[in-house]
C-alpha cells in the first residue's frame, strides 16, 4: 500500500498521509471551499465530523478510539455536499 492516497474530483486533491494511519493522519486540502471533514465507515455510518475553516489547508485528525478498519474522509461544503473523498485504512 502506498503512503500517500489523492483523490481529485475538483481543482484539488484531498491527499491523506500516512495512509494506513495509526494515530494520526495528516488531510492536505488544498484549493476548497469545504467546512466540514466527516469520517464514514463502510457501513456509511458517520465515525467522526471535523469543522474546517475555508481558508485552511491542512488538517490533522486524531484517530484515537477510531476502530482499525477502512474508511471513507469526506470533504463537504456548507450545505452539505461532498466536494472531495478519498479513502482511508486505520490500522
Amino acid at each position: 500500500l502506498s503512503d500517500v492516497i489523492a483523490i481529485a474530483r475538483g481543482s484539488s486533491p484531498l491527499v491523506l498521509f500516512p495512509n494506513p494511519a495509526d494515530n494520526s493522519v495528516n488531510v492536505l486540502l488544498g484549493e476548497h471551499t469545504g467546512t466540514l471533514l466527516q469520517l464514514v465507515g463502510q457501513d456509511g455510518r458517520s465515525v467522526m465530523s471535523i469543522p474546517v475553516a475555508t481558508d485552511a489547508v491542512r488538517a490533522q485528525i486524531h484517530l484515537d478510539g477510531v476502530a482499525a478498519g477502512g474508511y471513507s474522509l469526506l470533504l463537504r461544503d456548507a450545505q452539505g455536499a461532498v466536494l472531495n473523498a478519498a479513502p482511508l485504512i486505520k490500522r
